[in-house]
């Protein structure tokens, strides 16, 4: 089955509790109204992988990265996805962040998902993100396989 996830991801209120998010409703993510750019997230159970497409500069990254695992944790759980696929194109610091504690974590699941595996689709002409996957797998010890056949669309991921 294949949905994209959002919809069941939460936020947190400005009290601090958690609320169910609105299907696509990101805008908590973006308190200031300066146009999140948050990346396409979708799970495909059938296939046992995700896949996050486009870019990453949203205001608060942190939380969209901490939702995110908290999710991937839960999916994991249910053996909902072995594999991780990205092409991001762009990200911004914030998002490198969150991109190193999703490699850590990935890397401690391994432990006991030895199948898990990552994968970055990217274009190979562009160099300067062939280095950056390198150093995240240099830093966490994580191997990411590249596929420098470039990048995925949404064209690419399976239709419902």
């Amino acid at each position: 089955m294949f949905k994209p996830i959002f919809s069941l991801l939460s936020s947190k209120s400005k009290k601090g509790e958690t609320k169910a998010t609105e299907k696509n409703d990101l805008s908590w993510l973006d308190p200031y109204g300066k146009g999140p750019y948050i990346p396409k997230i979708s799970i495909d159970s059938d296939r046992k992988k995700v896949y996050m497409l486009g870019a990453a500069y949203m205001e608060n990254s942190a939380v969209f990265f901490d939702e995110l695992i908290n999710f991937l944790s839960k999916s994991l759980k249910k053996e909902d996805w072995q594999s991780l696929h990205l092409s991001l194109d762009y990200f911004n610091s914030g998002s490198s962040k969150g991109l190193l504690k999703l490699f850590f974590t990935c890397k401690e699941w391994s432990k006991e998902y030895p199948d898990i595996s990552v994968h970055w689709h990217f274009d190979s002409l562009d160099s300067d993100l062939k280095e950056e996957i390198q150093d995240f797998t240099d830093d966490t010890g994580l191997p990411i396989i590249m596929d420098e056949n470039g990048y995925l669309t949404k064209d690419d991921l399976p239709q419902n």
